[in-house]
């Protein structure tokens, strides 16, 4: 903390820039843009490097099944793989189960989060903080980061026999 001729931190003076000069100028412009336009290059490399693989699976998806796996480059193009997999699993079923889910876990976070939002807000008591502390590391860490280690003891009992 340095504070300039004792005036309290609000207050201290602020050290003035003399302005740039002309050449001066152009230099800082010349830099600021040329740190510029190679953000954007870098930007458009990495959207790119997305770019190519999200075209070619949209690609290979309307092409038909001998086109898509050759080597060849044709114009041709057909609805027939989205069908097939459309009639291959019951995907009806599957969006109502995402929409049960997902509308379950939505109405009881909000339900649950709005009381404890509540509760840390406005009630006073006993390891209060710790107790929001614990709850937001909860939140942060995402529920992912467990698959591996629930597929490790998934693992284990199958070779326990516990489970088949």
């Amino acid at each position: 903390m340095s504070h300039q001729a004792g005036l309290p931190l609000r207050q201290e003076r602020t050290k003035r820039r003399r302005p740039l000069a002309g050449r001066e100028m152009l230099s800082a412009r010349l830099r600021r843009q040329s740190a510029q336009a190679l953000w954007h290059a870098v930007m458009l490399a990495l959207g790119m490097a997305w770019l190519v693989p999200f075209v070619w699976v949209v690609w290979t998806a309307f092409r038909p099944k001998g086109a898509a796996l050759g080597s060849g480059w044709t114009w041709e193009w057909t609805l027939d793989n989205f069908a097939a997999v459309w009639h291959t699993a019951p995907f009806a079923q599957y969006y109502l189960n995402t929409l049960l889910i997902t509308g379950g876990v939505l109405t009881v976070q909000l339900v649950s989060l709005t009381l404890a939002a509540y509760a840390f807000a406005r009630v006073r008591f006993f390891g209060r903080d710790t107790l929001f502390m614990l709850f937001l590391v909860q939140i942060m860490v995402p529920p992912d980061v467990l698959i591996f280690s629930n597929y490790r003891v998934l693992q284990e009992r199958a070779e326990l026999g516990i489970i088949s």
